[in-house]
């Protein structure tokens, strides 16, 4: 009878957790970030592979694959989560009849992002990320000398129960560009129905003294479950600046630690 009470108890907590799961939100495919945050005790983790193509010259061939591609999110208070982010990625150039290539890992980056108002009539959800590179951290031509930040304003929009719109606004910082490297982004979400949802977006890079670079993507996702998400997306390059194209593939998943760890310590009621 001991067991059964203590199955029982189990299975209980099991169903009122998962009644209480609030929706996986993920970062990944598109590049816009979305303004809502991990939910506190949880850790989500977006991890995939790109492919991407450019040809700006004649005989002039780059060519980048992030084997890896990962972001950790933890939700550490509410509507706070705390970022960390890595990839494994191999750059190779073809210039005429020479070849070169460079296969390691990036530098690390850490952040945050924080939700700042909800969405109330006309006002969208609003959410600021902020992010720091690390320097002198993985393969030596990956690295950077100085720490270089990065920042974003996130903005979301329900424009009815199937469609969204979001925006992103922010700045980075690169070693070899000194001026300001301004980001932007649009992207429109379609819910096809409670398992698959599908975006189209545009986004880019506006520099001083330096020709923008305008891009275009679409893609998809699937949710296999309410913890567990599968992605494809493609995109290609608006202008001359842009890279011609890319496409990647991933999975997202998340595990809420608060309450696994009081399964593991709750004693079941006799």
């Amino acid at each position: 009878m001991k067991n059964l009470n203590s199955y029982l108890f189990v299975l209980l907590m099991t169903i009122s957790l998962l009644a209480q799961v609030p929706d996986m939100v993920t970062d990944r495919p598109d590049q816009t970030e979305s303004s809502i945050t991990v939910p506190n005790g949880w850790i989500q983790i977006e991890t995939g592979t790109l492919k991407e193509k450019d040809s700006p010259q004649k005989r002039l061939e780059f060519t980048n694959i992030v084997y890896n591609t990962t972001l950790l999110r933890y939700g550490l208070f509410d509507k706070t989560e705390m970022r960390f982010g890595w990839e494994y990625l191999n750059e190779y150039i073809l210039s005429g009849d020479m070849e070169a290539d460079a296969t390691g890992i990036a530098p690390l980056v850490v952040g945050f992002k924080t939700q700042i108002s909800e969405e109330n009539g006309w006002v969208p959800e609003l959410a600021f990320l902020g992010h720091l590179t690390i320097p002198n951290v993985g393969k030596d031509e990956f690295q950077t000398d100085y720490l270089t930040p990065e920042f974003r304003f996130a903005g979301t929009k329900t424009l009815n129960e199937n469609f969204t719109a979001a925006i992103n606004l922010g700045g980075e910082w690169v070693d070899a560009i000194p001026n300001t490297n301004i980001f932007y982004s649009f992207v429109i979400g379609m819910g096809v129905n409670d398992k698959i949802s599908a975006f189209a977006e545009i986004y880019g890079y506006v520099i001083k003294d330096f020709n923008p670079d305008h891009r275009f993507d679409t893609g998809f996702t699937y949710l296999i479950n309410n913890n567990f998400q599968i992605d494809l997306s493609a995109g290609i390059g608006i202008n001359d600046k842009a890279p011609d194209y890319f496409i990647s593939g991933g999975l997202s998943f998340r595990l809420n630690l608060k309450s696994y760890n009081s399964l593991k310590t709750q004693k079941p009621r006799i």
